[in-house]
Order: structure tokens, then sequence, then C-alpha cells
């Protein structure tokens, strides 16, 4: 729901359409973005011209096929961690994404947040002390 909440407040009435499988969180989706449309159908999707990108937040064994199937759709990928399970699947997506000129974009949303960038201030300057693992 956390990407779905962000592209709303990020893209308004853009956000076209949420798609998930499970009927029962058209609820909590029209709550976060009412303006956009519920469909429970991937292929919905991947066939309406009017969509340009896709965020994938889905379990990660799913994450190959879709992105797969959004960057031959020709539309551009955002594509939740990790992209694939295999290195050569994501090798094969980013050639996909080459070859079609489109944007295939792994989410690392935390990894720009105030707070991740504060904790690795503190490690880097040793107040945290000696990092171990």
């Amino acid at each position: 729901m956390n990407h779905i909440r962000t592209a709303s407040r990020l893209f308004g009435e853009s956000l076209k359409t949420v798609c998930d499988v499970d009927p029962d969180r058209a609820a909590k989706v029209r709550d976060a973005a009412p303006k956009a449309a519920f469909v429970n159908d991937p292929r919905r999707i991947l066939e309406d011209p009017e969509i340009t990108a896709v965020i994938i937040s889905t379990p990660a064994e799913t994450h190959f096929t879709l992105a797969k199937s959004v960057l031959e759709s020709g539309k551009h990928a955002l594509v939740e961690k990790p992209m694939a399970l295999f290195s050569r699947q994501a090798k094969e997506l980013d050639e996909l994404a080459q070859k079609n000129n489109r944007v295939l974009m792994v989410g690392h949303l935390l990894l720009f947040h105030p707070a991740i960038r504060k904790i690795k201030e503190l490690i880097n300057d040793g107040t945290l002390g000696k990092l171990q693992y």
C-alpha cells in the first residue's frame, strides 16, 4: 500500500489503475487512491495503451516475469527489490529495457530517507561505534 499512497500523492489523477490479484484489497486501494481504477488481472495493465509506467510490488518470485511482461508491452518499470532472483534474469531485464528504450528501476526508496542518511552519517563519523556484523 505504500507505493499506492506515494504514487497517488505524486501523480494524483494520473495514477490510472491499481492491480491486485486479491479483490478484497479493493476497498483499501480506493481509500489510498480514490481516482484509480482497481483491476485484479495484470493483463489489463499491460494491454492499456494509456498506461506508460508500472510499479511492481509483488512477491519476489514474480518480479522477473512481471517486469519482463511490462517491458515487452512497451512500458517503463519500477520493480521493488530484488529486481530478480537470479543475476541472469536481472541482466535479461536490463538488456530488454535497453533494447526497448525503457526505464527499468529498482526501488531503493529508503536509501534516500532522512533517517537512513542520518544513521549512515552516525556510523561513518564513529558516533555509533564500530560497525560489526
